[in-house]
């Protein structure tokens, strides 16, 4: 039996859009579930300790990271939906470089979407990961600060593309 190999281009397609996607997807049911689980099974300020240094926290952000601009859920809805379509147009575009920067954007969008739903049927993000020494975050925050991360990496790895230029 002779093994199948993919085309080029359909391998290329497979890394740089469906793999992305399904981390993205990943990230957001991942959050979702474990929001789901605490919002219906916990009370709000109320906290497990799993490990010394680890605990469940069930507390309810309505700012964004640090609690700024606190109160102001409109405007953070508002500005989610524009960063989140500013996100799917590059996706969509193909304008990202490679791999590494759509898996990026993918996380991004995927954490982000996890944390607009909250905000649209929560007034708030529900955050629960307690480390004793840090603001409480989630799994969605954790996703967008790895892909922020990851295209700060790119564009030291790829100094060019902060260089060039769609003007020809």
């Amino acid at each position: 039996m002779s093994s199948k190999r993919l085309p080029p281009q359909k391998n290329k397609i497979l890394i740089r859009s469906i793999i992305p996607a399904l981390a993205g997807l990943a990230v957001f049911l991942a959050d979702r579930f474990v929001k789901h689980l605490i919002y219906h099974s916990m009370y709000l300020g109320e906290s497990l300790e799993i490990l010394p240094f680890f605990s469940v926290t069930y507390l309810m952000n309505t700012g964004m990271a640090f609690s700024i601009l606190s109160g102001n859920n409109t405007l953070l809805v508002l500005l989610n939906i524009l960063i989140l379509g500013f996100i799917i147009f590059i996706l969509i575009s193909g304008k990202t470089s490679g791999s590494l920067e759509s898996l990026a954007y993918a996380l991004v969008l995927g954490g982000a979407s996890s944390n607009i739903f909250d905000r649209i049927f929560h007034s708030g993000v529900i955050d629960y990961i307690d480390l004793g020494f840090w603001p409480v975050f989630n799994i969605a925050d954790s996703a967008i600060t790895v892909g922020a991360v990851l295209l700060l990496i790119g564009l030291w790895l790829n100094p060019e593309k902060t260089k060039k230029s769609d003007v020809s």
